[in-house]
Parts: structure tokens; sequence; C-alpha cells
């Protein structure tokens, strides 16, 4: 219930920021770009900063998951006095587990809360702690099984996939009120929409193709939603080379606004449904039970801290999006009133000579 209050009120409130003060065609205040960068700065500072903490349940998913035995952060509290280089740990949930500490060169006490990155030794069956990560932590990442410290990206790739998809929308409805108005002005804003959703479409596919690199062993499987996303970037392509092939400025407007109507239901497709239709690699396909740490409802996907995170990226990244959309339509409207007045000059100049001509023509004919 948090998760989605959080990310959708995080969602919310920058589409609202995005249109309200001033709406996207006019410069946004100056308090409105503090908050967005704010905002950004945030996010990455907290994002690569803030040090992951798992609980034993977590800890023994992932030690399971590799055939090494490699350091896993373990949050919680000593709860006991260390004796004999051993602590006992509660983390999170309660669970207690004594830790080998005794190669740890800090003082460990007995209420402290530390992060310490820890093996698991199966022969021995103990725990064993290989350094202090941190002492008394203000906020933790969880430890989540499968992506591990992997899952900063988590922060990133989703923020960007959710700005693709939004920008074509936006572009969708710009094209509807061209062909109803036949304003070029909102050409110039279904155009703006267009390329940032372009430009956020490859960043989705970059970060996703890191991510798929860590966690399958390629940058590029052809997983479901890997497709969904590369023939939506082939759509968004297909988009400006149909405006580039079209020299005449109002059919070019027309043609294009009926593309992005008629691809907005395959780019629907692509994105919603084809992902959920398939088997695939990535959380929510068809064989797969894990609806990923965005939407899983599993403890170590409800960290309070990851969730604020989560719905600060969304926030930032929407701000950011709309910040750029402004400058894109406002640069767009300058450039078209240019053109206006250039065809004005060159009408005017037109008359002109002609009206010259004409008196000339008169004056020859004088007798």
């Amino acid at each position: 219930m948090l998760k989605g209050i959080l990310i959708g009120g995080g969602i919310t409130l920058a589409l609202v920021l995005g249109f309200l003060p001033g709406g996207i065609s006019r410069a946004k205040p100056a308090w409105w770009r503090w908050l967005t960068m704010a905002a950004l700065m945030a996010t990455v500072i907290a994002a690569f900063g803030l040090p992951t903490g798992g609980d034993f349940p977590s800890f023994t998913t992932v030690t399971m998951s590799r055939n090494d035995e490699v350091p896993q952060p373990l949050y919680g509290t000593i709860v006991e006095k260390p004796t004999d280089g051993m602590v006992v740990l509660e983390d999170s949930r309660g669970n207690r587990e004594p830790i080998d500490v005794s190669t740890v060169p800090e003082k460990l006490a007995a209420g402290e809360r530390v992060i310490l990155s820890t093996s698991f030794l199966r022969g021995e069956r103990r725990y064993v702690a290989r350094r202090l990560v941190s002492r008394d932590p203000i906020a933790t990442l969880p430890l989540i099984p499968g992506l591990e410290e992997r899952a900063r990206n988590l922060y990133f790739h989703v923020p960007s996939a959710w700005l693709s998809q939004l920008a074509w929308f936006m572009a969708f409805g710009f094209a509807i009120l061209y062909l109803r108005r036949r304003r070029p002005e909102d050409d110039v804003r279904a155009v703006a929409a267009a390329a940032l959703g372009a430009i956020f479409c490859i960043l989705a596919t970059v970060t996703g193709a890191v991510w798929a690199k860590f966690n399958w062993g390629a940058f590029w499987n052809w997983d479901p939603r890997q497709t969904s996303i590369f023939l939506v970037l082939v759509i968004y392509g297909a988009y400006f080379a149909l405006r580039s092939a079209l020299p005449n400025e109002d059919q070019r407007a027309r043609v294009s606004s009926v593309y992005l109507i008629l691809l907005a239901l395959p780019v629907l497709f692509f994105i919603f449904v084809l992902p959920r239709l398939v088997t695939g690699l990535h959380p929510g396909a068809a064989d797969s039970g894990n609806i990923g740490p965005v939407l899983s409802p599993e403890e170590d996907t409800l960290n309070p801290t990851k969730q604020i995170l989560f719905a600060l990226s969304m926030f930032s990244f929407t701000m950011l999006f709309f910040w750029m959309l402004n400058v894109r339509i406002r640069t767009g409207l300058v450039e078209l009133r240019r053109r206006r007045r250039m065809a004005g000059s060159a009408e005017n100049n037109a008359m002109h000579e002609n009206v010259v001509t004409a008196i000339g023509s008169d004056v020859v004919r004088l007798p």
C-alpha cells in the first residue's frame, strides 16, 4: 500500500508540476528548476551512496545461488557483548545468528547497528565478517536476491523506460490536437515529445543491456522486454525518417501526426502486453512467478528507503523530462516564428519586385 502511494504520488506530483506552472510552452520559474536539480542530485547521491544491508533470509538466498563465498552485506543490531571474537546479530526481521568478527579490526559494542560484509562458510556452517561496511547508517537499501548491488540500476532504468512511454502518448495527444486545429505549434510540441521519447528509449535500452550483461551473461538476449523496447525504438526512428522524407511543412505535419496516432496501439502492445504473453528472462514474463522488485510484495523489496528513493527517482526523472520538453518546445516555437518572419519578408520582397516591375513597364509605355 505504502509502495503504491509513494510511487503514484511521485509520478502524479511530477505530472502536475510539469504542466501547471506556466504550461509546457513557457519558461519554468526558478524555484521549479532548483527543485528539479535538487531532486536529481538527491537521487544520484542516494542511489550510489547509500549502503546495502540485507537480513538473514535474503543473505541466505543470495549465497545459495552462488558457487563461491562472495561477501554480502548483513545489517542488524549487535544484541550481545562481543566475546572471543564473536557477536550475535539481530536483523530487521528479528532473526539472530552468531557471527565471527575476529578479522574485523574495528571495536564493536552491544546495541550498535552495523552493516558487516559477511561470508557464510558452508563447510563449517558459520558466518564470518570480512569487514565493517558502516556503523549506525542513516538509511540502507535492501539486499534483493538476484540483483544485489546491481539493484542501483533500478533507479535509472525504470524511469527511462517510463518516460519513453509517456513521451509517445504526449506526442499522440499533440498529434490529435494538430489534426483538429491545424496549428503548427501543436506539431512542434508533438515533435519535441517524440524526440525526447527516442532519447529516453535509448537510455532504457542501454541501461537494460548493462543490467542484462551482469544478470543474464550477455548484453542482448532477445528477451521479450528487450525486443519490445527495441521495436519501440525502431518506431521512433521511423517517425523521424518519415518527417525527413517530406519537404512540405503542412504535409509533413499531417502525415507524421497520423503516424503517431496509428502507432499508439502497437506501442501500447509492445510495452505492456507482449512481454506478458511470452516466456522470457525479465520479471513478469508468462512463465515467471517473479513480478520484479518494483511491484513485488516480498518483504525484502518493501524497504522504506528503497521505496522513497524509487519514488524520488520517478519524480526527478519526470521533472527532468518536462524541463527538457519545455526547452525543446520553446526552441521549436522560436524557430517557427523565425520561419514565418522569413516567409513574410520573402513575400513582401516579391510583392515589392512585382510593383517595381509594373511601374517600370508603365514608364516604358509612356510616349
